[in-house]
């Protein structure tokens, strides 16, 4: 991001740690409700919420590959939520 044209709220939630936070949220999100569904073991979400991390130190890809890529992970786990809420709503 820019700085002159973004306040800092703004730009930190850009950072690629909150990024990956996000992804992660939403990752675990899904394993919640694949549990509900019974498509999981309620264990595995249980250890999912638990286990689940990662160390930014670790993650090394370019800039414009990992654009490419979160938006792609973000988008794909988007599409499956979606996909386990409306089962849920039909349920």
């Amino acid at each position: 991001m820019i700085a002159r044209y973004t306040r800092k709220e703004m730009a930190k939630i850009w950072e690629p740690e909150a990024r990956f936070r996000y992804m992660l949220d939403v990752e675990k999100a899904v394993a919640r409700v694949q549990a509900g569904l019974g498509i999981i073991p309620r264990k595995a979400s249980a250890d999912i919420q638990k286990k689940s991390k990662f160390k930014i130190e670790r993650i090394s890809i370019s800039k414009k590959k990992q654009s490419m890529t979160l938006l792609h992970l973000f988008l794909r786990s988007l599409k499956t939520l979606a996909r386990m809420v409306s089962l849920f709503i039909m349920a």
